[in-house]
């Protein structure tokens, strides 16, 4: 009897056929020169992250950090975005991220919980 696959092995599937993709393309010449290994890397981690963490406060800031360092990471490498602005861009990300995360009532992860999984004043 076939049993359906988790839902995050065909998502990484699904990258992992993007990611040869955009390198054949790029290997023919018709897509930018970027490292597809990298930006595929970023993009499967970030959502990993997510889909294998849930959500909580942890994940939903590494995980789309990771994705906006993914997207930066092939605009600059396709001559896009200059490095003088991908890297302030990122930090300013991240703490945008970690603002949202301290007002928004998210739960903690697991290995942080002492108090039955949300932070102060949280619903």
């Amino acid at each position: 009897m076939h049993t359906k696959p988790p839902k995050v092995l065909i998502v990484v599937a699904s990258l992992i056929v993007l990611v040869g993709l955009g390198w054949l393309l790029s290997g023919l010449g018709l897509m930018p020169e970027v490292n597809w290994i990298w930006v595929g890397g970023l993009t499967v981690s970030g959502l990993l992250v997510v889909a294998l963490g849930g959500i909580d406060r942890m994940t939903l800031t590494v995980g789309p950090f990771l994705l906006a360092a993914a997207i930066g990471s092939f605009l600059r490498q396709s001559g896009s975005l200059d490095a003088k602005i991908e890297l302030p861009a990122l930090v300013l990300v991240f703490g945008m991220l970690m603002l949202l995360n301290l007002v928004l009532p998210v739960k903690n992860p697991e290995w942080m919980r002492t108090d039955g999984g949300t932070k102060p004043g949280a619903r």
